[in-house]
């Protein structure tokens, strides 16, 4: 049963996240593929809180990854599974979010071969105005089962919140 949560504009960034009945820290947010996409919603999270980033230039971090959003250009599975799954040993989030464009199935590939909580949340809107249309458009966020993504998907979805969107939670139907 899909489950809506209106964010209020003007409401504050917590440094917790409830999730699940239980209380979590809030770990930093590393958005990897600094293009179009990219950089729009780094930009709106960064409106809450810190943001962390990564193009193509490669980089470590000392801070523990709470979610890393995907924003990387799809060009094949093999290619974009690939990728993904390299970004996910190697920052070890807590969740990962693909941004990007996906065929059907590829969040649960990449959410059963790396073992982690993968959710799905596709980018709406005109890539010129990409910042304005980010704040604008409902944001879907799927899961790909409840027993991947467990109380981390709910802690993406109030993450969401807090930032000012509107979200549409859907963790029955995998979108991509």
């Amino acid at each position: 049963m899909a489950q809506h949560n209106v964010g209020r504009v003007g409401q504050s960034a917590s440094h917790y996240i409830h999730a699940g009945g239980r209380t979590l820290k809030q770990g930093k947010i590393l958005v990897v593929g600094i293009g179009e996409v990219g950089s729009a919603l780094a930009d709106v999270i960064e409106r809450t809180q810190p943001v962390l980033r990564h193009d193509l230039e490669p980089q470590d971090f000392d801070e523990p990854i709470d979610v890393m959003h995907l924003c990387v250009p799809y060009q094949s599975q093999a290619q974009f599974e690939s990728a993904a799954l390299s970004y996910i040993a190697r920052f070890k989030p807590s969740l990962t979010v693909i941004n990007s464009t996906v065929v059907p199935g590829t969040t649960r590939a990449v959410a059963w071969k790396s073992g982690t909580s993968v959710a799905y949340s596709p980018v709406r809107g005109k890539h010129v105005m990409m910042r304005d249309d980010l704040l604008r458009y409902v944001k879907f966020v799927a899961s790909p089962a409840a027993e991947v993504a467990g109380n981390r998907f709910s802690a993406e979805n109030s993450l969401f919140s807090r930032l000012y969107w509107r979200t549409l939670r859907n963790s029955e139907h995998s979108f991509a």
